[in-house]
């Protein structure tokens, strides 16, 4: 019998939280500006600096569990796309107690992964597990530069800065894994890379422009 509900459910690339904010500020000082505006040397030093940045903090992707071990509707389904949806117990947390990297969801939560219960091989039906049912880690991400510019002529000007993505160093987890019947279900072994979400880095640089 077809239950398309049985795959309706939440995608992996949809965040269902997301605030994202980028900011330039011309920082007050200097010649013309509201403190330590005298001119002269010192507005050479303090003058023609500009605060830029980038937030992002998001909520996790929503994920799937899956196993490829088992074929538990006999429909040779491991052979088309090399997965299935386990078994999933619905008043059991699929979360680990305490999220670590080594063990970020629960494997009691999924009976897959153990073949000797009665999910295994031939019982006739998919798993229960729901489409995007797990929320894998968030994005906390602030981005920021420092840049100041120089003057040469009315049109010409040098203009260089330090720039540090990720600049607290928060620990932006990829999801973990999510294959039921590995040995390595539910954990983690990598960082985010996209957005600069990645381990701290800082860049120095240096533009001419005429």
């Amino acid at each position: 019998r077809f239950h398309p509900r049985l795959d309706y459910g939440n995608v992996i690339y949809d965040r269902r939280h997301r605030f994202l904010v980028t900011y330039l500020y011309d920082l007050p000082f200097g010649k013309g500006e509201r403190w330590l505006n005298a001119g002269g040397a010192l507005n050479r030093v303090v003058g023609g600096w500009q605060l830029a940045g980038v937030t992002i903090l998001q909520s996790g992707p929503f994920l799937t569990p899956y196993q490829a071990a088992v074929d538990p509707a006999n429909t040779n389904i491991l052979t088309t796309v090399g997965q299935a949806r386990p078994d999933q117990l619905q008043n059991v947390s699929p979360y680990a107690a305490q999220r670590t990297t080594t063990q970020w969801l629960n494997p009691n939560a999924f009976p897959y992964m153990n073949l000797q219960t009665a999910a295994g091989n031939g019982i006739g039906r998919f798993g229960n597990a729901p489409v995007g049912g797990v929320i894998g880690p968030g994005t906390a991400n602030f981005s920021i530069s420092l840049m100041k510019s120089i003057a040469f002529t009315e049109k010409s000007r040098f203009q260089f800065g330090v720039e540090g993505a990720n600049v607290f160093n928060h620990r932006n987890y990829e999801p973990p894994d999510m294959q039921v019947d590995s040995s390595a279900f539910g954990s983690i072994t990598a960082l985010q890379t996209a957005e600069g979400a990645g381990p701290r880095s800082l860049e120095l640089s240096g533009r001419i422009t005429f």
